[in-house]
């Protein structure tokens, strides 16, 4: 074959758009979604490696570098194409349920697409269809066993780092010399079987306490402030500001006016009191626009 028909085939089949991954779950376009662009990069690296070493382990003719970019060249246009196939007949190539589905049909087409590339580009080593054939379907087998393993890897990787992150974490807030230069309060909810109530905890001499004439709060929509409260009642139907420990009410309303455009069971989103205790905010979710009250 001569260089020009060569190039020719190639193009061809480089455009064809009917071809998918080397392991049929990394399209192309999900180099272009900020939220899947580092897997995908991640696991092309690990594909084109490991066919690589196994083309190279295979087929000696070829420099590894020599393989290595043959492998690349074959995965990111069956990558390019697969995309092509999965955002006409599913719509979403970077959706994980349409990739589930197609995964499949997408590994059939990389059989078919890939080996006649595979055939072309290592047809210097006088590559036969039948070994073409052969070299294909197992590399890309082998390509899937390898990815499997190199997730689970990297999972067992970053939950070994976070409960070691937490461990330390919990080792120096329990330490108690933190405790002894540290002055101030948290403040959180605690639950009991009837109610949502204001809770204290006293950093200096590490005692939580419920504070007793807690009301019944809505424990998402709360704000403190030195000794100002602002929530919002369990039944998100009242907004108190009231004055801590005792839980004076200093101020009180209620959101029956906002009735007809408030959505129900999510009214209030989210209350806050300045820090000079001047001022509290509440932000309501309308049916028609999102605004803040103060």
């Amino acid at each position: 074959m001569t260089i020009a028909r060569r190039r020719a085939l190639i193009a061809m089949l480089l455009a064809a758009p009917t071809a998918a991954f080397a392991n049929a779950i990394v399209p192309i376009l999900n180099f272009f979604n900020r939220e899947t662009w580092q897997p995908a990069a991640l696991a092309t690296l690990v594909i084109i490696l490991v066919e690589a070493a196994l083309l190279r382990w295979r087929i000696k003719t070829f420099p590894f570098l020599g393989t290595l970019w043959r492998v690349a060249v074959i995965n990111l246009a069956s990558s390019a194409a697969g995309s092509l196939v999965l955002a006409v007949a599913a719509g979403d190539a970077a959706s994980p349920w349409n990739l589930g589905i197609w995964a499949a049909p997408l590994l059939l087409i990389t059989f078919v697409t890939e080996i006649p590339l595979l055939h072309a580009l290592f047809k210097p080593a006088f590559l036969s269809w039948g070994r073409a054939i052969g070299l294909g379907i197992n590399v890309n087998l082998a390509s899937y066993a390898a990815l499997f393993v190199f997730w689970i890897g990297v999972a067992s990787f970053y939950i070994s780092l976070g409960n070691h992150i937490d461990r330390r974490e919990a080792r120096t807030w329990r330490n108690p010399a933190l405790a002894e230069s540290t002055e101030g309060v948290f403040y959180g909810i605690g639950s009991d079987e009837h109610a949502q109530k204001l809770c204290r905890y006293r950093i200096k001499d590490m005692q939580y306490t419920a504070l007793t004439n807690s009301p019944d709060l809505d424990p998402y929509c709360w704000d403190v402030e030195g000794s100002t409260c602002a929530f919002m009642n369990n039944g998100n139907t009242r907004f108190v500001v009231a004055q801590l420990p005792d839980f004076e009410t200093l101020a009180e309303t209620s959101l029956d006016a906002y009735a007809d455009n408030v959505i129900p069971y999510a009214s209030a989103v989210s209350v806050a009191v300045s820090p000079d205790e001047s001022k509290v905010a509440i932000l309501l979710r309308l049916s028609k626009k999102t605004i803040f009250r103060k």
